[in-house]
């Protein structure tokens, strides 16, 4: 992992961090979006794989691809790290929840075995024992696979959002009547690192790039 102090009077975002810093206030701001997912959901079928799998690696990939999703603030300094993990909620066998830690910077078949390979050695240990940490090279991703939701209001700041560390809930994807697969992206974010724009490309980035 490379991470590099940014100098924030050069960054293109220093302006903005600075007003809020001097306000002494980190603007968490919540949102929802639908998202168009018809050509993951398409390439899932295609390759005959999990579509969250697939979602997952594409959500990862859109993150990593753009810089502005890799800046945390740590000790007051805001850095850039060089990549991103996912911090995931997922399910054991008694359908209780728990999180892992997976790298995204590789192909969807690295992802696929990191995957099995994390939740075999998670699910073999006692649920007091699964302590997954939160990094600040990541984002915290939690998938609601039997709901549709129309927004949802992560009303709540944590130690971790306030290091820029993005907070997203995915709902159960459906077909609307124009035939295209929607889905509703939660997130929670901090303002003084990202802005509407920044969320805006890595939409368009998940909409428009085959899969």
């Amino acid at each position: 992992m490379h991470v590099k102090i940014v100098d924030v009077a050069q960054w293109n975002k220093g302006k903005m961090f600075e007003r809020y810093q001097k306000l002494g206030k980190y603007p968490i701001i919540s949102c929802s979006v639908e998202v168009d997912v018809t050509r993951i959901h398409e390439a899932a079928r295609r390759e005959r794989t999990s579509f969250w799998l697939m979602f997952i690696h594409a959500i990862g990939q859109a993150i990593n691809h753009f810089e502005a999703f890799r800046h945390r603030v740590v000790l007051d300094q805001v850095l850039l790290f060089d990549h991103i993990k996912v911090r995931l909620a997922t399910l054991d066998k008694a359908n209780r929840y728990y999180f892992m830690l997976l790298p995204l910077t590789g192909s969807l078949t690295e992802l696929r075995v990191a995957y099995k390979a994390e939740k075999r050695r998670m699910e073999a240990l006692p649920m007091e024992e699964r302590e997954t940490p939160t990094p600040p090279n990541c984002f915290v991703l939690n998938i609601l696979p039997q709901v549709r939701l129309l927004g949802f209001d992560m009303n709540f700041i944590s130690p971790e959002g306030l290091t820029g560390i993005p907070y997203l809930y995915a709902s159960k994807p459906e077909e609307n009547w124009k035939g295209r697969w929607m889905l509703t992206l939660s997130i929670q974010f901090n303002h003084s690192l990202l802005d509407g724009d920044d969320w805006q490309q890595a939409g368009r980035y998940l909409e428009q790039r085959e899969w």
